[in-house]
């Protein structure tokens, strides 16, 4: 999930060499890289984790490219442990990018099984991948006068991740809710389908983008072509209880 103040979680440890930079902070010395863009900042990785963020994000700009939006990325992204007591089957348990702050933190961890599937550097680049969309979203989004309400920021980052696995894990993942159908009147994509079982959003958000064109849909989306119908409250709400829109 995305909020606005704090948002959605994110997970990744993988393989790979990537060049590094060190700086020094209070004593210590601190790894930084920016894989190549002025406004990148990939702090506190291993090798294997500062190559995986960099094909990511090379991915993420690449798929917003494709649909017409030239993306400069602005977000630092920093690996740190899970804190303690935090649940491991909860797809919140990855990380978050908070949006203010343009960063992304991204927890180390193979102990979670999102989807019941067993933890694999492949999903792990799924989450980052994930994290990168939301903050392309926001950068794409921004201030201007297209405004998407916190699910639907969900709805896309679920949806191109889902779209980026290889066929063979997206299968499994879909597998795991095959009840799950695309949304007719996309009333169902609202805060509390999101966040009640985000996993089924998940696989739910997928095959509507597959209903409505794929990339294409996400460009509608983006560029205010497409304007996602208002979610009616089934009960009575105070104006504080709202979500911010």
């Amino acid at each position: 999930m995305i909020r606005r103040r704090q948002a959605v979680f994110a997970l990744l440890v993988l393989s790979g060499v990537t060049a590094v930079a060190a700086a020094s902070r209070g004593g210590q010395a601190v790894q930084t890289d920016d894989c190549g863009y002025a406004g990148v900042a990939i702090v506190n990785y291993e090798q294997a984790e500062l190559d995986a963020t960099c094909r990511a994000l090379s991915d993420i700009i690449s798929y917003f490219r494709q649909i017409g939006f030239a993306l400069k990325p602005r977000v630092s992204v920093r690996f740190a442990d899970r804190p303690l007591g935090r649940s491991t089957g909860a797809t919140s348990a990855y990380g978050f990018f908070d949006a203010p702050g343009a960063q992304i933190v991204v927890y180390r961890s193979s102990d979670v099984r999102p989807w019941g599937l067993p933890w694999s550097p492949q999903l792990a680049m799924s989450f980052l991948h994930h994290e990168l969309v939301h903050m392309a979203v926001w950068r794409i989004v921004g201030d201007g006068p297209v405004r998407l309400r916190p699910e639907w920021h969900e709805f896309i980052a679920y949806a191109i991740q889902l779209d980026l696995l290889s066929p063979q894990l997206r299968d499994q993942v879909l597998t795991t809710h095959a009840e799950a159908l695309p949304s007719e009147n996309f009333l169902d994509i609202n805060e509390f389908t999101s966040r009640m079982d985000p996993e089924c959003f998940a696989v739910m958000a997928y095959k509507t983008y597959l209903a409505n064109g794929r990339e294409s849909f996400v460009a509608r989306l983006l560029g205010g072509e497409f304007v996602p119908p208002p979610f009616s409250y089934p009960f009575a709400v105070l104006p504080g209880q709202l979500p911010v829109q």
